[in-house]
């Protein structure tokens, strides 16, 4: 298994285990201008952020869970990669990840422009729900921890 069919399975995982997906992207071949895909990716980031202001959210739904992907499709590179579990409370840590790999593949994009897969996927979970407290807990993967990750499966 390889990091774009982990992608799919993770996000196919999360739609269906989640109480409510807030926001969901997926992006096929997408070959724009950079300035386009500039400003829409500063869009997607303002409604990430606004997602965790949102107090009536928060109350409701105590866990964010996202994924993030972007794959170069001239070289089927990684542009872009993360995904954790975090407490919704939490806006500056849990928007950090998703911030930094947005600007990295930004910079990749403008130094080697190409279409591109672009998948993300913010999704919530009530108390509870579908696990025991302890079966969620704040952790990120990264991609010094997904090779372990495809090769269990998980």
């Amino acid at each position: 298994m390889d990091i774009s069919e982990w992608v799919e399975q993770h996000y196919a995982e999360l739609k269906t285990k989640s109480s409510i997906a807030f926001i969901d992207i997926k992006k096929e071949n997408w070959n724009l201008p950079f300035e386009i895909i500039d400003k829409s990716c500063r869009e997607i980031y303002a409604e990430i952020i606004d997602v965790y202001e949102n107090r009536n959210l928060i109350s409701h739904y105590p866990v964010f869970q996202e994924l993030f992907f972007a794959e170069g499709l001239l070289k089927n590179e990684e542009l872009g990669f993360c995904a954790g579990v975090g407490f919704s409370e939490c806006k500056s840590s849990s928007t950090h990840g998703i911030e930094c790999e947005i600007a990295l593949m930004l910079k990749k994009l403008k130094s080697n422009p190409q279409p591109i897969n672009l998948t993300y996927l913010l999704v919530g979970h009530r108390k509870n729900e579908g696990s025991s407290e302890n079966d969620i807990y704040p952790r990120i993967i990264t991609r010094e921890n997904i090779s372990s990750l495809i090769s269990a499966k998980i």
